[in-house]
């Protein structure tokens, strides 16, 4: 479908014509804002952009594009002297144009996105636009001498307050089972795999997928792992999608779902969400234009002092999937991994990597392999050191007559690796080192 034309600012039928305004005329400044708007409109940002998200969007995604788009263009117009009108005009062409909805149901986007653009406008500023100090700088000694509250962890040392970190893993890997085990260390100030909850926090846990009898059983499995922890259950609150009618939890990515969850986010320390694509329908997950909504939610969540845990999935590279633009904001970004010779029957056994782990140093950043196994309803992990899961591995292998080529290939260790590890095998039990 070919780009829709900008909206008819003056006659009809043909080429666009474009409103002359003699920018000379204007009040000092207003030239200069006049043109942004008007060149924010039409740029790659504005018009064209939003047409380009809503061709490429999921149906159930594209009402609550429009409205973004209409929220944002509102405004705009009114800053570059076009009429209300020519935007509206453009969403019902827009809404028709990309099957957004019936006629009634793009009216109604309209007019609540206009009201929603009229209220935010008319909210006053605590100072006129010229005289407003809320961009003012400060020098470097205002800045030094500034009572800054330093952040403490809620789960040290991988999450802070108003922390945003990343949990990813491809599908069945046992990335839900740690954001429960998360979840419960930070609501109870206990210890998780190799981190540590300083003192108990308020938690959310949205889910967006899972079926609330799996989600129970899994919850229950955590509570029985710890029956001498004493804990207020309030701590832990839980908002399951499939418990809720008429669609789930719905997008988060929209204003008016976030605006529904913002009276439950009181007193919340730790947001966690399980799991990104089922909660934001996300329009592609290689848009980085889509993204942007959701990471201006997430930044808001972070001023208002509250972390959030995004749980994800893993692409078929085993990088996060989707757009790298998603971990340019996150203090941590978590990666859990099969290792080479996982095979289905161990369940939930795994490395866990950091692969962005702002302030965490030394042995706090190692990789380190987990494993989950329950035993009578409780959920009981261990853990061992890397090397120490390589090296055992690789005995294995070598106690079966296998090459260092054959072990590489079967568990995806690094030949030089294997080799090396083969080597300090050999020497202690003093035997030859080579190939």
């Amino acid at each position: 479908m070919n780009a829709l034309r900008p909206p008819q600012l003056n006659g009809s039928g043909g080429d666009p014509v474009m409103v002359h305004v003699d920018h000379e005329l204007l009040p000092e400044g207003r030239a200069t804002e006049q043109r942004r708007a008007h060149a924010a409109l039409y740029g790659e940002g504005g018009f064209s952009s939003w047409e380009r998200i809503l061709e490429k969007a999921a149906p159930e995604n594209k009402p609550p594009i429009l409205r973004n788009a209409l929220l944002q263009l509102y405004p705009l117009a009114a800053k570059a002297g076009i009429s209300h009108i020519e935007i509206s005009d453009w969403a019902a062409s827009a809404g028709d144009a990309f099957e957004v909805g019936d006629p009634d149901q793009i009216q109604r986007i309209i007019v609540d996105a206009k009201v929603g653009a009229e209220k935010a406008e008319a909210k006053p500023a605590a100072h006129s636009v010229s005289g407003s100090d809320r961009l003012r700088p400060l020098d470097l000694q205002e800045f030094l001498q500034l009572a800054i509250k330093q952040r403490e962890m809620l789960l040290d040392p991988i999450l802070p307050e108003k922390g945003l970190a990343m949990l990813y893993a491809a599908r069945g890997t046992g990335k839900t089972h740690v954001a429960l085990g998360i979840c419960f260390a930070a609501a109870t100030a206990t210890k998780f795999l190799r981190w540590t909850a300083p003192k108990s926090r308020q938690v959310l846990l949205v889910d967006g997928e899972m079926p609330a009898a799996a989600l129970q059983e899994r919850l229950a499995g955590v509570v029985a792992s710890a029956p001498d922890v004493k804990f207020d259950s309030k701590n832990i609150k839980i908002l399951a999608g499939d418990l809720i009618e008429e669609g789930g939890v719905g997008n988060l990515a929209s204003p008016d779902v976030q605006a529904e969850l913002d009276r439950w986010l009181d007193g919340v320390d730790l947001l966690v969400l399980d799991n990104l694509s089922s909660l934001t329908a996300v329009i592609r997950d290689n848009d980085a234009e889509s993204w942007g909504p959701i990471q201006e939610w997430l930044l808001k969540l972070r001023r208002r002092g509250i972390s959030v845990l995004i749980v994800h999935h893993a692409g078929k590279g085993g990088q996060q999937r989707g757009t790298s633009r998603r971990e340019d904001v996150l203090d941590t970004s978590i990666s859990l991994r099969h290792p080479g010779d996982y095979s289905p029957v161990e369940g939930a056994r795994f490395e866990v990597h950091l692969e962005k782990a702002r302030g965490i140093h030394g042995d706090a950043a190692k990789p380190f392999e987990a494993r989950l196994e329950m035993r009578e309803g409780k959920a009981i992990w261990t853990m061992r050191e890397l090397d120490d899961a390589n090296r055992a591995r690789v005995q294995a292998l070598l106690d079966d007559g296998l090459t260092v080529r054959d072990i590489a290939d079967e568990t995806g260790i690094p030949k030089s690796t294997v080799g090396r590890i083969k080597k300090a095998i050999d020497a202690a039990r003093g035997g030859a080192d080579g190939d």
